[in-house]
């Protein structure tokens, strides 16, 4: 019981209760009950009110949610790829720019493939032109069998074609 009246005490030196009418011509009167915390110094003057410190939190919320909207999407290809087929790829590509995705070729050698290198430059310097005008691309890497290419989308593009 004595803990009860310690956490009452404590949870009122800390936060006070305002009552504000909201129109007191009403039977029964309208209130709007704020909740102010007292700052560390302890002065009436910079008290907080509990919604302005809801609504600065749900701000915060949907500036993270904007800036972690930067999944990453995998296209994966082959040296043996069609003209055709990349073509589709880089189409896809387009959208995932478009849709303010990062892209990422993934390119898997295999046996001989892995001797060839200047086919898988062709393809990745077809890749780059293609999407020059909606992305910028970071150089290619090789770490092993696998050749990666990372788009990033340019900060003039903001129209979503269909």
């Amino acid at each position: 019981m004595m803990l009860c009246k310690f956490f009452y005490f404590f949870f009122l030196y800390i936060f006070t209760i305002d009552f504000k009418y909201v129109n007191c011509f009403y039977l029964p009167k309208l209130c709007r009950v704020n909740f102010f915390r007292l700052s560390e110094s302890n002065d009436a003057a910079s008290y907080s009110d509990g919604h302005e410190k809801y609504m600065q939190e749900k701000k915060m919320k949907q500036l993270k949610l904007k800036s972690e909207n930067k999944t990453v999407k995998q296209l994966r290809i082959t040296p043996r790829i069609a003209a055709n087929d990349l073509l589709i790829k880089i189409n896809c590509a387009k959208q995932f720019l478009l849709r303010r995705h990062r892209v990422k070729f993934i390119l898997t050698l295999k046996g001989r493939e892995y001797t060839n290198t200047e086919n898988v430059k062709r393809i990745f310097s077809k890749i780059s032109e293609e999407l020059k005008s909606y992305g910028n691309s970071e150089s290619m890497r090789q770490s092993g069998n696998v050749v990666t290419q990372l788009f990033n989308l340019k900060a003039k593009i903001k129209k979503i074609e269909n």
